[in-house]
């Protein structure tokens, strides 16, 4: 289990990073004070790294007890990675409810191991 968060927490950070990032670029624009070309910058940025960490998620093999939850989680990374914003607005509950199985399975077999707990698998702190 604590391998498995481990390898886990950065590609989170990558997730969680580019999200904020393109969330603030997208207000900014919203906003007037990002111009498109930064926008479209900033959008290419974010469909690198959820790519990126896309793939990482993927090679991950989790424990036994964590292969369905980790499957769901993968297929919400990869829906964030090739979806428009259109398609990923109809999936959203679908998102949160699959990521919200894999908080819930990842802590309890974390408490199990009699490991702590870390922040970001306890929040749902993703753009969907």
């Amino acid at each position: 289990m604590a391998a498995y968060i481990r390898q886990m927490t950065p590609l989170h950070a990558k997730i969680v990073n580019a999200e904020n990032r393109l969330q603030k670029a997208q207000l900014g624009y919203l906003g007037g004070n990002v111009t498109e070309a930064k926008l479209d910058a900033v959008t290419r940025a974010f469909n690198e790294d959820v790519h990126a960490a896309y793939i990482g998620v993927k090679a991950i093999k989790p424990p036994d007890v964590l292969r369905g939850p980790h499957a769901a989680f993968v297929l919400t990374v990869k829906t964030e990675d090739v979806g428009s914003q259109q398609r990923l607005e109809s999936t959203s509950r679908q998102m949160k409810t699959l990521r919200a199985q894999w908080r819930q399975e990842v802590t309890a077999q974390l408490r199990r191991a009699g490991l702590v707990v870390p922040l970001w698998v306890k929040t749902d702190r993703w753009i969907f």
